[in-house]
């Protein structure tokens, strides 16, 4: 996830899906008024033969976040999670 023009300027954070596509990114560098200059981005394919970055749900110029939820964490402090929609990549040859 690629955040800009935040307080801190530029914030970038990694993660790496789980089996199943999911991942959860944890920061405190971006307040729930920033979001939306946040974009996340395919990094890596875990799958030689599928390298492309596909343009399913913005995965080349980058997938903006959307709320879904907030809560409380065990602290009582508040929280708010974000969603994207799927990206994924494409076959790097014609098959």
């Amino acid at each position: 996830m690629t955040c800009k023009n935040t307080k801190h300027s530029r914030v970038v954070v990694t993660a790496t899906t789980d089996n199943n596509g999911y991942f959860w990114l944890a920061t405190k560098d971006v307040s729930s008024h920033a979001y939306h200059r946040c974009k996340v981005y395919n990094v890596k394919s875990s799958n030689k033969n599928c390298t492309i970055t596909s343009k399913m749900n913005g995965g080349i110029e980058g997938a903006e976040l959307r709320p879904v939820k907030a809560f409380l964490d065990a602290e009582k402090k508040p929280v708010v999670l974000y969603s994207v929609g799927p990206l994924a990549y494409e076959p790097t040859c014609p098959c």
